[in-house]
């Protein structure tokens, strides 16, 4: 059985240790201006953080080095942003054509851009080509293109464009 002064000094030694131990959480990191501090090690470049506010600097062969959280101001965006968002679903097929590659394209209506797209094959269809490409078309910039090696089957796509207003 645990004598009556063992348990009191062991609640003093858990008391003391709690103490301390919320004097070390209670650390200023970062500053009150928001500032991290640390050090660089001279030789290997090991970094540490220290806590200048409870008086800790670098020790001999570490460099200082200081952090901003906040981090000075950026320019200013683009005014504007992207208008006219749209999601244009339309059904491709492709011809039954063996061994000649086709391209179809999907279009943005009059005055959009297509600025991407996906794509799934219709219910029940399996074995098929690949698709090669997906891409924006070089000459339409409301279209967007699918290539793909034809086979001895007419291949049917879902399709989604997503476009947004020219010059958004």
């Amino acid at each position: 059985m645990i004598g009556r002064k063992l348990m009191r000094r062991i609640a003093i030694a858990a008391v003391t240790l709690l103490v301390l131990g919320g004097a070390v959480a209670y650390a200023t990191i970062p500053d009150s201006s928001g500032v991290i501090h640390g050090c660089r090690k001279n030789s290997g470049g090991n970094v540490r953080v220290i806590d200048s506010g409870a008086g800790q600097t670098c020790p001999t062969g570490w460099t200082p080095l200081n952090w901003s959280q906040t981090g000075p101001q950026g320019p200013a965006g683009a005014s504007g942003g992207v208008s006219g968002y749209e999601v244009v679903r339309q059904r491709l097929a492709w011809p039954s054509e063996p061994e000649v590659p086709v391209t179809l394209s999907a279009t943005c209506p009059a005055g959009k851009v297509a600025i991407g797209a996906g794509f799934k094959y219709l219910d029940g269809m399996s074995a098929l080509p690949s698709i090669t490409a997906s891409e924006p078309s070089s000459v339409d910039p409301a279209a967007w293109l699918f290539r793909m090696p034809n086979s001895d089957f007419v291949v049917e796509l879902d399709v989604s464009v997503i476009c947004v207003n020219a010059g958004s």
